[in-house]
């Protein structure tokens, strides 16, 4: 048998950050039509800066990010909106950026493209925004600190965006992907089925429940006054080893960052809850939802929780990032209090909840060997004053054990020696959920390896362990590689027949990652 891997690709969607405040002399608010689709002009804007003007109807001579347009919307029903641009960009123009915000939050960051043919206007599909009810300010700027020219802009559309990406967004295509020799690639599931899949677990008939964003940045509370994000669950109906259907199975989640399928229950990581979903009448849908932890940070940047993984010891095991946290059952006492990031168990009912570990600054995912053992890929271990770009990595939990915090001193524990140190140091590569291969389909020598999905680095690490006294060595290497600087993988795990599968999230994060900054609306 030939082995593969298969790998969940993804689109790029749109979205970025920047900072503008609230323009001071505002013309006239503007208000959806009877579609909800919101139109803003060129001459309704109100401007700042010196050189910024309306020439012929359009938006002209920025300079730098100081140059600004500004629009107050009012009565825009809560939801997500597609952004669309009416643009003339010239080839001087074409690479610079220029970012969307709402109520001075960046939420697109987008890259000029000469227009053609040159001179002519065209309109463009620009990102996807999230709003709340009632007035908001509608911001367009530069995002370059020198001066610069950017296109001109005539009309600046809001509209409601549906299911999945926009419908005239560019088509789908997979990033160039490297493998070592002797293994493959394939696509098994993409566009329409899914649009910016985050995480994933497999239930026992082989379907998959996929975390998935709508993609939009948004800050925490902006997300809990309208919680936008999903699951959903993919299924191979025909057995060609593809996946052909998806359906939803969860809605109104405020950010699901992990998830894990086990015994008819689906957990999930959703500040500033920890939950567990189920499908009682068949029909595919949760019809109960449970909380069985709360008190986690909503900042919107995905470090507030994350997970959920079954160990060894059948409990339910999820992290807590360095934000502030008041931990709790519902109606139960608090079990932990701080910012000391954690790593959490409890039984499968929510009973028995206490705290692990600590961890890294933001623990992703948990992954355990057959002896019992369990290790944590994340990021924000390491400070400057240990070396050079060490920030991310991966450790080795133990029961009571803490870890360095990147740039704080976590004093909220019992300590009685050291802190302990990382396995091993990823840099600055947002390193993701993590997986220990237990498969025979890639040779003996993978058994027992971890793999880690490393965001900003575009790719899919294999660390090798050995047992090192009370601890472990670890080697790594690269697995999975790619050229695009849009290929983001946030998840690793394995198939029932010994491949692994990779979630490629895409491009539409950007509140937190360096390396995921301009939006794409599809690539």
């Amino acid at each position: 048998m030939s082995r593969f891997i298969a790998i969940v690709l993804a689109l790029l969607a749109m979205l970025s950050s920047a900072q503008i405040g609230n323009a001071a002399d505002k013309k006239l608010n503007v208000s959806p039509d009877s579609k909800g689709v919101v139109s803003l002009s060129a001459e309704g804007a109100t401007l700042s800066g010196t050189a910024l003007k309306v020439v012929d109807g359009a938006l002209a001579d920025w300079t730098d990010s100081k140059q600004s347009a500004t629009w107050m919307l009012e009565k825009a029903p809560a939801g997500s909106y597609d952004v669309y641009g009416e643009l003339n960009v010239s080839q001087d123009a074409a690479g610079e950026t220029f970012a969307v915000d709402i109520d001075g939050q960046t939420t697109i960051r987008a890259e000029l493209k000469a227009t053609t043919p040159a001179g002519a206007f065209e309109r463009k599909l620009l990102g996807r925004v999230l709003l709340t009810g009632g007035k908001h300010a509608v911001s367009i700027h530069g995002t370059n600190r020198k001066p610069h020219k950017l296109g001109q802009l005539k009309l600046l559309e809001l509209i409601p965006a549906g299911p999945g990406v926009a419908a005239d967004a560019p088509p789908f295509a997979p990033p160039p992907l490297t493998v070592p020799a002797g293994f493959s690639v394939e696509l098994v599931a993409g566009p329409p089925l899914v649009a910016h899949p985050m995480l994933a677990s497999f239930d026992d008939r082989g379907r998959m429940f996929v975390a998935e964003s709508v993609g939009v940045n948004s800050r925490g509370a902006v997300l809990a006054e309208n919680p936008p994000h999903e699951i959903r669950v993919l299924e191979d109906v025909n057995g060609d080893g593809r996946f052909d259907k998806s359906t939803l199975f969860a809605d109104k989640l405020v950010f699901p960052q992990g998830i894990l399928w086990h015994d008819g229950w689906v957990y999930v990581s959703s500040p500033p809850n920890f939950w567990r979903l189920r499908d009682n009448d068949g029909d595919g849908v949760a019809d109960v939802r449970e909380v069985l932890a709360t008190g986690f940070a909503n900042t919107g940047v995905a470090d507030d929780m994350h997970g959920a993984s079954l160990g060894p010891d059948g409990r339910v095991y999820w992290c807590a990032g360095r934000f502030p946290h008041k931990i709790r059952r519902p109606d139960g006492p608090v079990v932990h209090e701080g910012t000391a990031p954690l790593v959490l168990r409890c039984k499968p009912d929510g009973t028995e909840l206490e705290v692990v570990c600590g961890s890294q600054g933001n623990a992703v995912g948990v992954a355990f060997t057959d002896a019992g053992d369990f290790f944590a890929s994340g990021t924000f271990l390491a400070s400057d004053s240990m070396g050079p770009n060490l920030r991310d990595a991966l450790i080795h939990c133990v029961d009571g054990g803490q870890y360095p915090v990147r740039d704080k001193t976590i004093k909220e524990h019992k300590r009685t020696g050291d802190l302990l140190p990382a396995l091993t140091h990823l840099g600055v590569s947002a390193s993701s959920d993590v997986a220990i291969y237990r498969g025979h389909m890639f040779g003996e020598e993978y058994r027992g390896n971890l793999f880690s999905a490393l965001f900003n680095m575009h790719k899919v690490l294999r660390h090798v362990i050995t047992p090192d006294g009370a601890t472990y060595r670890c080697r790594n290497e690269d697995f999975l590689t790619s050229a695009s600087a849009d290929f983001h993988p946030t998840d690793v795990f394995e198939d029932a027949d010994g491949s692994l599968l990779v979630i490629d999230t895409g491009g539409w994060f950007i509140i937190g990652c360096p390396t995921s900054q301009i939006a794409k609306p599809q690539v």
